[in-house]
């Protein structure tokens, strides 16, 4: 079945477009950076925000229309389903799809060093709908009752896999808290150093952070949308909030 025919030929058009407004953007941001003054002065200083400004406004429009041709592509794989058990499926992988879009939204903000850049904001704007779309959609579909003679897919218990990524992230967010709490952030540069143990507490944490991750992309070929979802999402939150409250932003 080839993929422009078949139950894929949505998301291939939904990809594609996305393809050519990162594409448009890409080139967008690099035309725009070629501006920035090189001199340093305070005119060179306003006129460098300026470019910036301009070009979030144009990266929010970007983002409005990623976001757009992919719940259009969702709107279309659903409309195109005949059961409730179909219709559960498609909301997995907009569910997939909304994640990878966050993964690769993540390293394209990290990956941007530059005096013009967009802001975290604009460039996990897709994923973010259609996370928002598997809330709703999803949850209504497993509210749906199945039709009498309607094939129903069977509640699947969790595997060693999904067990061992919950567990990880769990330990993760433990030890994040444990870490974070006792550190002093202020900036004031006199505060009292965090007990010696929180240093301990926190290799912990980025160890069954990393297996987390590494658990939840295995999930992923299993089919495991929710455990891979709340692992992709509580995992970076609770590393990001250990390396703030160090006091990595003074």
């Amino acid at each position: 079945m080839s993929l422009f025919t078949g139950r894929y030929w949505p998301w291939v058009a939904g990809a594609a477009a996305l393809t050519i407004v990162l594409y448009v953007g890409a080139f967008d941001q690099r035309h725009t950076a070629a501006k920035v003054p090189t001199t340093l002065s305070l005119q060179g200083y306003h006129r460098t925000q300026q470019l910036d400004n301009e070009f979030e406004q144009r990266a929010w429009i970007y983002a409005g229309i990623a976001a757009l041709a992919m719940a259009l592509a969702a709107a279309v794989a659903v409309a195109r389903t005949k059961t409730v058990a179909e219709r559960r499926r498609v909301f997995a992988e907009v569910g997939v799809a909304g994640i990878v879009l966050g993964l690769f939204g993540v390293v394209l903000r990290w990956q941007v060093h530059s005096p013009i850049e967009p802001t975290t904001a604009s460039v996990l704007a897709p994923s973010a709908l259609l996370l928002a779309i598997v809330g709703v959609g999803g949850a209504a579909s497993r509210l749906q009752r199945v039709p009498p003679g309607e094939h129903s897919t069977p509640v699947r218990r969790l595997t060693g896999v999904a067990i061992g990524a919950l567990t990880c992230t769990a330990i993760t967010a433990v030890c994040a808290l444990a870490y974070g709490i006792p550190q002093n952030n202020d900036c004031s540069g006199s505060a009292p150093p965090a007990p010696g143990w929180t240093d301990q507490v926190a290799s912990v944490g980025y160890i069954t952070g990393l297996a987390a991750i590494v658990l939840a992309f295995i999930g992923l070929i299993e089919r495991r949308w929710l455990v891979a979802l709340v692992c992709f999402v509580v995992n970076p939150a609770a590393l990001f909030y250990a390396v703030w409250a160090s006091g990595a932003g003074c």
